[in-house]
């Protein structure tokens, strides 16, 4: 049956853009601006970038179950992406928040599934991230409210791993790293920084010789805020273009951010960050579109999401609290760089949604299945309810009152000159 999932990817056609100008700047108490922005014509110098995030990449038991080959004891993991890489290939860099630990086999706190644990101490196969890397995984966030599910040794074999499968990493470090890693990648010419930390560790605590290991801010207070500007401030000065913040932040299940989010987004646009990419939740919470004016006047679209859900998990809807835990989304933004000024044009935003099948869990972009009738086919009554759902709610799940969206063949289409 993996086989058969393996064949039946179809890719859609993508359009995917976003505007503004890069909000590069290190100030804070900046006033918000909805003037309009500079503009910046292109032409045959203009490099372009499509950088592609999802949120919360989850290993719980039953895909461990599904994937699992009893003659030899391996998994196989990948008809769980099959669906999805379409889109992935579209990418010219992809990001995510890995929620589990690479601890190795019997070195969890639990053995509960072949050697490997989910909840409450995530450590998912080799396998699974081995398929991370093969469907176009480029770096993953590795501090999350799990990172310390297997302890430090877990940690440090997550980062292991990681490394070897060539997926860059950020939020943890190894010993001999004077903080938390941060990177620099160039991607067609554009230089992104890429930063993450945690508000919440489940209540784990590290002794001060091992707290550079987890970029970890338990508070939104001034003392972090000092901390988290001047780390963006060196980061900045390894001559980003454009800096991208992953944070694990909020309360699981709520549907709308927080004080405490809306407050770090402040200050991470304030500081020069030009992309949030929340998690934690578990559930989409809404986006916005927000122009920034800095110490030198120059008017700045930044995006922050509060919550991109969950992109794969075995949490599901469930009539007694209507929640939807199985509907994440796909975020193309792209990025154009003229001489060295980097804006963004557009975004696009492609919904979807995991599905349980008998012999795989897996994630299908929510226009495709309903598009494509041989992916529509591998679906029960079920699934297509909550596809349908999907279409009707989402939008209002992701779009604050008065965002100009667009919709598409494939998703939602999100130009950033035509918002208020």
């Amino acid at each position: 049956m993996k086989k058969v999932f393996k064949g039946l990817c179809c890719a859609l056609v993508a359009s995917l853009w976003l505007g503004g100008v890069s909000c590069q700047g290190h100030m804070s108490g900046e006033k918000v601006q909805q003037s309009s922005m500079d503009s910046v014509p292109a032409g045959p110098d203009t490099l372009t970038v499509h950088l592609s995030a999802v949120g919360d990449i989850m290993a719980h038991r039953w895909q461990m179950e599904r994937a699992y080959n009893k003659k030899d004891s391996t998994f196989d993991f990948s008809c769980e992406f099959a669906y999805v890489k379409p889109h992935f290939d579209k990418a010219d860099f992809l990001v995510g928040n890995l929620e589990t630990t690479f601890a190795g086999r019997n070195n969890g706190r639990t053995k509960a599934t072949f050697g490997y644990s989910c909840f409450p101490f995530f450590n998912a196969p080799e396998a699974f991230g081995e398929e991370l890397k093969a469907v176009g995984f480029d770096l993953l966030s590795t501090v999350n409210n799990h990172t310390l599910d297997t302890r430090m040794s877990g940690l440090r074999s997550t980062l292991h791993y990681l490394d070897a499968w060539g997926i860059k990493n950020v939020g943890t470090a190894d010993m001999g790293e004077s903080k938390p890693r941060t990177e620099v990648v160039e991607v067609n010419g554009v230089k992104f920084g890429f930063y993450a930390f945690t508000m919440l560790l489940n209540g784990f605590t590290l002794p001060d010789s091992l707290s550079y290991s987890v970029n970890f801010f338990n508070d939104a207070n001034s003392t972090n805020f000092s901390r988290i500007r001047e780390d963006l401030r060196e980061l900045r000065s390894k001559g980003t273009d454009a800096v991208v913040a992953i944070v694990h932040f909020g309360e699981e299940y709520q549907r709308r951010p927080n004080a405490v989010q809306r407050k770090m987004v402040d200050s991470l646009f304030a500081y020069g960050v030009d992309v949030v990419l929340g998690s934690h939740p578990h559930i989409l919470q809404e986006m916005e579109v927000r122009t920034v004016v800095r110490e030198d006047s120059v008017p700045r679209r930044c995006v922050a999401f509060y919550s991109l859900g969950n992109f794969i998990s075995c949490q599901r809807w469930k009539p007694t609290h209507n929640l939807s835990k199985d509907l994440g989304v796909i975020v193309d933004l792209e990025f154009q760089k003229v001489d060295s000024l980097t804006r963004f044009n557009q975004l696009t935003i492609k919904p979807v949604y995991t599905s349980w099948h008998p012999e795989c869990i897996f994630v299908v972009p929510v226009f495709d299945a309903l598009a494509d009738s041989t992916i529509n086919a591998t679906l029960n009554a079920y699934d297509k309810q909550r596809l349908d759902f999907a279409v009707k709610e989402v939008p209002g799940f992701l779009f604050p009152k008065g965002m100009v969206v667009e919709t598409l063949a494939d998703g939602y289409l999100i130009e950033g000159d035509k918002q208020p």
